[in-house]
């Protein structure tokens, strides 16, 4: 699995992402903290059964756009039996408003900053007012077509 951050970034773990201040939200754009997105995302995959390694976290320079990535298993899933097989997914997000809450999954996952991006499986969703509705249930689809594998 690949994550690139266009112009520069830095690599931090989750103590320390969770420091990073989140923007006041706007009539428009509410900002969701980088860190909530990547804890409700394992949450919500893990409440069906989905297991989490191989972690990474980037942001840029200037704590605006976050990319992480991840190998996700699922004892239950019937692409568990081949032991060669395994998801990854990736979570971007900024608070600049350039980019939306995206997730992608695949066998092979590719994203980058700057727009591009490769994987089986996306859904994204503006920082808007009702995005942590849209986000669970977008996050339970991607759950139930990982399953379908």
């Amino acid at each position: 699995m690949t994550i690139m951050m266009h112009k520069g970034s830095r690599t931090l773990d989750r103590e320390q992402l969770a420091e990073i201040k989140t923007p006041e939200r706007t009539r428009t754009h509410w900002p969701i903290p980088h860190h909530e997105i990547l804890q409700e995302t394992q949450k919500t995959l893990g409440q069906v059964g989905y297991e989490f390694k191989d972690e990474e976290i980037l942001v840029s320079n200037d704590n605006q756009k976050f990319l992480a990535s991840f190998t996700i298993d699922n004892p239950r899933g019937r692409w568990k039996e081949n032991n060669d097989y395994s998801f990854k997914m990736a979570v971007m997000s900024s608070h600049d408003k350039s980019l939306p809450v995206a997730f992608f999954t695949g066998t092979s996952v590719f994203i980058c900053t700057n727009g591009q991006w490769d994987a089986t499986f996306t859904t994204r969703r503006k920082h808007t007012k009702n995005a942590w509705d849209a986000i669970y249930d977008q996050l339970r689809d991607l759950a139930f077509k990982m399953d379908e594998m």
